[in-house]
């Protein structure tokens, strides 16, 4: 998944928990506001603050990754030279598991990195939702609607009269919610790569393959 996909899965999807009960009935009594959360954090900047912060994020894991990789290919060269060019059959298998253990070591690291960067890209965008649910709540109560729910693809129509999404925007900027980061880009425009997993190329001769 790369970093420009993370900001757009979170939005899709959900009600923004904006409901009201007990009020007189209105002329929209029963209907439901919609709002287009991209279309807000592109408008107020929230987009490139939360791509830019999970690119830092990327790079902070990526490079303890492959200063990890490096660590554990050292080790392995170390144990290679170690057992030379002839090793006895008991000293390829120790080998072997040494490997296995290192490559084991670097996937469990690769996975943490992975939970670590959806821990933070939830706790973002649900930043991005509590300082968007009362403006939204507001703008829709204005108009008298109870619920707002989030505009994807899984709403298959809706009457353009219940869109608060630029009643929304305005009333954010208006308050001086708006971010003025400019976005990060890795040097040359390359994407950032997790390091592969290390190891292979330290194998004793004959060693056991998998």
């Amino acid at each position: 998944m790369t970093i420009s996909t993370y900001f757009r899965l979170a939005l899709v999807g959900g009600l923004l928990a904006i409901c009201g009960c007990g009020e007189a009935p209105t002329s929209t009594q029963g209907r439901v506001a919609v709002i287009d959360l991209q279309r807000v954090a592109t408008a107020t900047g929230w987009d490139v603050k939360i791509n830019n912060e999970m690119r830092r994020t990327q790079e902070t894991l990526s490079r303890s990754l492959g200063e990890l990789g490096t660590q554990i290919d050292q080790e392995i060269g170390a144990k290679r030279a170690e057992i030379g060019d002839s090793p006895t059959d008991e000293q390829r298998a120790e080998f072997f598991r040494f490997q296995q253990e290192g490559q084991r070591k670097f996937d469990e690291a690769d996975a943490n990195a992975q939970n670590l960067m959806r821990q933070r890209n939830a706790q973002l965008v649900g930043q991005f939702r509590e300082e968007v649910r009362p403006v939204a709540r507001k703008a829709g109560e204005a108009l008298g609607f109870k619920i707002v729910m989030v505009l994807n693809d899984s709403l298959l129509s809706y009457d353009t009269g219940s869109d608060i999404t630029d009643a929304v925007i305005a009333s954010l900027l208006s308050a001086g919610k708006r971010y003025t980061e400019e976005p990060i880009a890795p040097p040359g425009g390359a994407s950032i790569e997790i390091p592969e997993a290390p190891g292979t190329s330290q194998a004793p001769p004959d060693a056991p393959q998998v």
